[in-house]
Parts: C-alpha cells; sequence; structure tokens
C-alpha cells in the first residue's frame, strides 16, 4: 500500500489537475480493473464490502463499468485540446486578454473571500489546468479521470447524443474544497500573516488537511500538528508542517524508472486477477456506501427511503430538485407557491428526512463567474425553499444577510463574503415549520 504523504499527493493530483505525473496515471490504470471487477463481479476485494450497488439497476452498472474501463492508459483522451476549447469558448474573442481577466476575476471574487489562495497558483491554474504540483515532477499525461459525458445536439442528425470530453471547472479552480478551512484548534499556526502575506499558501492547507483525513481514516484516531515551538515565532519562522513532511519521507522515482513501468505492464484484459487483498483499516468498519442513481425527486418517493436520512449534503448545482419540488425555479424572488402545503407533502426530499435531520446545503460564495447579488439571492432563494419543506435554518444571522433595496455590487460582495459558507438547516418534526413550533 502507498503510505500517506504519496497517496495525498495522488489524490490532490488527480483531483484538480488536468495533466498528472506518469505514476498518476499508471496507478489509476493499475487499479480500474478493480473497479472494473468489483461492479460486474462477485469480487474479493475488501471494498466490495462497502460499497453497495445493489440499488443499481443493469445499466446504471453498465456506466460505472464505462467510466473505470475509460482510465486505461490505452484510451484516447486529449485533455490539453479539449480544455483550450472551453476556455476559448467562454473567453470568445477576449481569449488571447485572459490572464487581465483571470486578474479581475481573482481580485475581485477569489481574493476578499480565500485569501490563501496565491495569485501565481491560481494563474498557472487558469493557464494549464494544474492546481497542485508536488516537488519537482513532470505533469504532461492526461487525467483520464476527469473525463465526462455530456448532453450535445448531432446536427447532421438533429438528435441528441452523449459527448465524452472534458466539462470540469475552468474558473474557480479546484483550491476551495480542501485548502480554504482547516482544523480550528490549528488555524492559527497555519494561516498566520506576517507583513501582509500568508505564510503558507493553499497547497500546504490541502496537504494537511488531506494528510489528517487519511490518517484518521487509516488509524481510527485524531490527526493533529505538533507542538508549536519557538522557531515559529521568529525570523526565518519555521512551518508547523516541516516535522510532519520530514516525517514521512517519499521514495523519488526517476522519469526513466517510471517509463520502465509502463513498457513492462501488461496489456489491458490480460491482468491476472488478484487474490490476496491487504484488508482494510480498523476504523472503515461498519461503513457502507450506497450508491443511488436517477432522478433524485421520483427516487426519494420511495417507501423505503421515508424518514431514512439523518443528515444530509446538498451541492449548490444539487439545490435545484429542491428548488423545482417547492415550485420556485421561476417567478419573483419571495413569491410563496399557493399550493405550498401540496408541495410539501409530495416532496420526496423532505419525506426522505428523519425528524430531526440535519440538512447542509452548499451556497455559491465561491463561485467567482456570479455577481454578489446572484449569490445573496441564491442564499435568499434557498432559505425559502428550505422554510417551504418544513426546515429550520440554523445561524439566520450569519448565513443569511438582509437584501437592501437598491444595493450596490460591492456591498453584496461584502455581505457574501462574510456570511456563512454553508447554509444549515433542521428538519422540522411533521414537516413544521419554525413558526408553527
Amino acid at each position: 500500500a502507498l503510505p500517506i504523504r504519496e497517496r495525498m499527493e495522488v489524490f490532490l493530483s488527480l483531483y484538480g489537475n488536468t495533466l498528472v505525473r506518469e505514476r498518476d496515471c499508471t496507478y489509476v490504470s493499475d487499479i480500474a480493473p478493480e473497479f472494473v471487477e468489483i461492479v460486474t463481479d462477485n469480487s474479493s476485494h475488501p471494498l466490495a464490502a462497502v460499497v453497495d450497488l445493489s440499488q443499481l439497476k443493469f445499466k446504471d452498472r453498465d456506466v460505472l463499468q464505462d467510466v473505470f474501463k475509460g482510465w486505461f492508459r490505452d484510451v484516447p483522451f486529449d485533455v490539453e485540446a479539449l480544455r483550450e476549447q472551453r476556455c476559448r469558448g467562454y473567453y470568445r474573442a477576449r481569449y488571447d486578454h485572459r490572464k487581465n481577466l483571470m486578474d479581475y476575476d481573482y481580485q475581485t471574487f477569489i481574493k476578499e473571500v480565500a485569501g490563501i489562495i496565491h495569485w501565481f497558483h491560481y494563474k498557472q491554474f487558469g493557464h494549464t489546468g494544474v492546481a497542485f504540483e508536488t516537488r519537482l515532477a513532470s505533469y504532461a499525461t492526461p487525467n483520464r479521470t476527469l473525463a465526462s459525458y455530456n448532453e450535445a445536439m448531432d446536427r447532421t442528425k438533429g438528435t441528441t447524443v452523449m459527448v465524452r470530453g472534458f466539462w470540469g471547472d475552468i474558473i474557480n479552480s479546484p483550491y476551495h474544497a480542501f485548502c480554504t478551512r482547516t482544523d480550528p484548534e490549528v488555524r492559527h499556526r497555519l494561516f498566520k500573516i506576517n507583513s501582509q502575506q500568508y505564510r503558507h499558501t493553499e497547497t500546504d492547507i490541502a496537504e494537511y488537511n488531506l494528510t489528517a483525513y487519511l490518517s484518521e481514516m487509516e488509524t481510527g484516531q485524531r490527526f493533529s500538528l505538533p507542538p508549536e515551538k519557538p522557531e515559529e515565532f521568529t525570523y526565518p519562522y519555521a512551518s508547523p508542517l516541516d516535522e510532519l513532511r520530514a516525517a514521512d519521507k517519499v521514495v523519488e522515482v526517476k522519469e526513466e524508472d517510471e517509463k520502465k513501468v509502463v513498457e513492462d505492464a501488461p496489456p489491458r484484459g490480460r491482468r491476472e486477477k488478484k487474490a490476496n487483498w491487504p484488508p482494510l483499516s480498523e476504523a472503515m468498519e461498519g461503513v457502507e456506501v450506497v450508491l443511488l442513481a436517477g432522478d433524485l425527486k421520483e427516487v426519494l418517493k420511495k417507501p423505503k427511503y421515508k424518514g431514512l436520512f439523518h443528515r444530509a449534503f446538498v451541492g449548490a448545482m444539487g439545490c435545484m430538485p429542491l428548488f423545482e419540488e417547492m415550485g420556485i425555479v421561476t417567478g419573483a424572488g419571495g413569491r410563496v407557491p399557493g399550493d405550498f402545503a401540496k408541495k410539501r407533502e409530495e416532496s420526496g426530499i423532505a419525506a426522505s428526512l428523519a425528524d430531526g435531520a440535519e440538512i447542509i446545503c452548499e451556497t455559491m460564495k465561491y463561485q467567482a463567474h456570479f455577481e454578489g447579488s446572484t449569490r445573496l439571492g441564491f442564499r435568499h432563494r434557498l432559505a425559502q425553499a428550505g422554510h417551504l419543506a418544513g426546515w429550520r435554518l440554523r445561524d439566520e444571522r450569519r448565513a443569511l444577510p438582509r437584501l437592501e433595496k437598491d444595493m450596490q455590487e460591492r456591498q453584496s460582495r461584502a455581505k457574501e463574503r462574510d456570511s456563512t459558507d454553508f447554509m444549515r438547516f433542521v428538519a422540522m418534526p411533521g414537516g413544521k415549520t419554525a413558526e408553527a413550533s
């Protein structure tokens, strides 16, 4: 098994980079047959006992199988050309001046809400799609895990087809998920500022967070930084991460060795199935991941899911099914549908939550391509949907700043900057609203 530090580096590379190291590509190509086996066969792989596929239809399993087969290194995927095509489509006539546009997005939307993100790294991501780099490694191999399908129109036949390509983010950057927040107990050490500059970058924060997550998943024990030392308070200001990096060395692999590994790898389809797998860590005992597929609103209406979930996390784009069920996708903001009581009763999302369940909804705080007024409006639309569903909003003062008439854009951005990253709701018993309870 890979050491924790190497796993962290591989994860960040595959998560945030369109181009990865040769060893990352080899690693993904090697584990892809294992995932295919889990989906298609009665596998003895330890993950087969953790991931429950029984709720998926055969066509859904076929889709998963196609995704994993797309990770093999001999599958063509020109991610550089596909990303450039997307950038040209987004910037259009301004493509040759995209550096200036990136600078505007960074100064206006990124820096004020996540100053830990360095301009140099954000610019590099905007130009190359590479967000996380490790030491002096070469990033030149396509990241096939970013390939996905999207609907497109076949102009010759006039029909809708699924097109495989790169549909990932090119504006916001992948830094917000792991780089802008950390454990409150160590935040004062990792987000320390000297001479108006952060002593650490977003990549340092991501490395610590991922190391902590992986360590706790493996050991079941809390992970934290070493105790503070006097050297952290005197120039040149030692980093608390230095000791962690020194304790977990990673063996460097030369590019010649990587090429030899690739040349010696057996062709796809001729790999022998493993018989003995390393056991999962004790911390993973009792963990089960059940995959669901299909229209969320319809899937959750099944009786077996009624009152089943005690906690739900909803991404910003995943809030649309809730808006649709509550009837507030279109129309003026603040307008309550006349049949909202009926909509609440028919809502599969609301019915699937147990009384007292916690619902965590992502906001658009870090969406750089939206103005502050749009992001604030999304908060209020989300609060309205939660109210109609019978949920009570926590920390309403910080999560839902007031919208004022004729509010200027800079005021909207300031209110959004000081607001919470997520909106947290509690499902009231019987779907009652806060006023009714």
